[in-house]
């Protein structure tokens, strides 16, 4: 399965197994023969290529930011470290204000902080925690070089300094992958970014799209790939014009950018339906004018009446089978069950009048 490359952004949702997260690996390891390409993930069992250094090929490159690391899994205090890394590649660069627009968009002070973090084998002195500048970066050069990273990152909110390890696992993540993103980007780079909402609340997801998508543009022909299980994400991704496909099957299926309502995705491509679903009703009232313009078509003879009448049967087979098989709440069934059955008699009732008005029309 290959990836277009029309789109700035594009976006592939699924549900678990369908592959999304295989398909964006083959298609980076793909892209990273004639393109510079970065990974990253938040989840800790990414299908990412695992790698410490950055694989070089003859015309491109593969570089690794997911949150595996020694050993192939995740150290909390290894990931608080890297984000001081991470900042001291930027920092004095004229990609450092995007950085700091990031954090106050979510709610932190535009600065960045330090603090010691006790280590098991670290021989360092302690210092206070403070703002990391250059030249704090200049004075503290061999500690900041040591193996063992005896420091962690710090933000701050109304003056108060948070340390990495401090914040939430939501927040933890999205600072991450906005250092990640702002300190690899460069022209002519290509992204792929694996399950971005893990961990974070529907606010920061219905944002993510706003929010990273700026990051994203810092340099000129930039692509990005996301695959998703967020909805939310989704509907924001295509109201800012974003390419966004289903992903079942194998097979990449487009959705068309009138779909913004949530509970519309949720149901189409997630076969999901949430308390009180409004869309079943919109798809319901659908087939009844289809039926009725189908029926009562002014050319409709005895010879395809039949034709016409299997084909809205089958249609609304097709539709209730769905809709029982969608993932839906107990509390649900009943409601979906007496909806059926009311949806069952008015079609029948359509196909009967129909029926009855084309013989009396006949016998005339």
């Amino acid at each position: 399965m290959q990836f277009s490359e029309t789109n700035r952004f594009t976006y592939i949702i699924g549900n678990n197994g369908s592959g999304k997260s295989r398909a964006l690996e083959e298609n980076a390891e793909r892209f990273s023969e004639n393109r510079d390409v970065v990974v990253i993930a938040s989840g800790v069992s990414d299908k990412f290529k695992f790698r410490t250094q950055i694989k070089k090929t003859a015309n491109g490159s593969y570089r690794y930011l997911g949150n595996r690391t020694v050993g192939n899994g995740t150290h909390n205090g290894t990931l608080a470290a890297n984000a001081v890394l991470l900042y001291l590649a930027i920092l004095d660069t004229d990609l450092c204000p995007a950085l700091m627009m990031f954090l106050e968009e979510i709610g932190f002070e535009g600065k960045f902080g330090i603090s010691y973090r006790k280590t098991k084998f670290s021989k360092s002195q302690p210092f206070d925690t403070q703002e990391l500048t250059s030249d704090f970066a200049t004075l503290n050069k061999d500690m900041l070089a040591i193996k063992e990273r005896p420091f962690e990152a710090v933000f701050y909110k109304n003056d108060t300094p948070y340390s990495f390890s401090d914040l939430s696992s939501g927040e933890q993540y999205i600072i991450t992958t906005a250092l990640k993103i702002v300190t690899s980007i460069n022209e002519n780079l290509c992204y792929f970014i694996d399950e971005p909402e893990v961990s974070l609340h529907v606010e920061w997801q219905v944002k993510w799209p706003e929010l990273f998508h700026p990051l994203l543009s810092l340099k000129n022909n930039v692509n990005c790939y996301i695959a998703t299980h967020s909805p939310v994400i989704i509907s924001s991704a295509l109201q800012m014009g974003a390419d966004c496909y289903s992903l079942s099957h194998g097979e990449l299926s487009k959705i068309i950018d009138d779909e913004f309502n949530v509970e519309r995705i949720l149901y189409k491509n997630f076969n999901t339906l949430p308390p009180d679903n409004k869309y079943i009703f919109e798809e319901l009232a659908a087939i009844v004018t289809k039926t009725i313009d189908n029926l009562t078509a002014g050319n409709i003879t005895r010879g395809n009446y039949n034709r016409v009448e299997q084909s809205t049967l089958e249609s609304v087979e097709e539709f209730k089978t769905k809709l029982k098989l969608a993932s839906h709440t107990e509390k649900d069934s009943d409601d979906i069950k007496r909806t059926l059955e009311d949806f069952d008699m008015a079609i029948n009732d359509l196909i009967a009048m129909s029926k009855h008005s084309m013989m009396t029309t006949n016998l005339q």
